[in-house]
């Protein structure tokens, strides 16, 4: 489980404000087709690559959050809440989609 500090909620607040049409925030995880092996890949090592951020510890726009609860299809929703914990995989994917850029790690 990572610690959540106060100094670095902070600085993901600071660089939010830069970029508030992003998502910013830690950690990091990383998705990538595997060629070999027809399957997606999910990373979550600690390293620079990264696609998306978990939302438990982001800063985004409140605009994206009513995307997310009234515009996404309810279908996505549906299988969030099947998952239960898929949220950040749909809002990374959302706000990517809308903005044409990646989250800030």
């Amino acid at each position: 489980m990572h610690t959540l500090h106060h100094r670095s909620c902070i600085l993901v607040c600071r660089v939010w404000r830069e970029a508030r049409d992003r998502i910013v925030g830690f950690p990091g995880r990383y998705h990538a087709w595997d060629i070999p092996h027809q399957s997606w890949l999910y990373n979550s090592n600690y390293s620079c690559e990264l696609s998306m951020v978990l939302t438990g510890a982001a800063f985004f726009h409140k605009y994206y959050a009513y995307l997310y609860s009234y515009v996404m299809p309810q279908a996505i929703r549906d299988m969030v809440d099947e998952y239960i914990n898929c949220e950040d995989i749909a809002m990374n994917f959302l706000v990517s989609h809308i903005t044409r850029k990646p989250p800030i790690k």
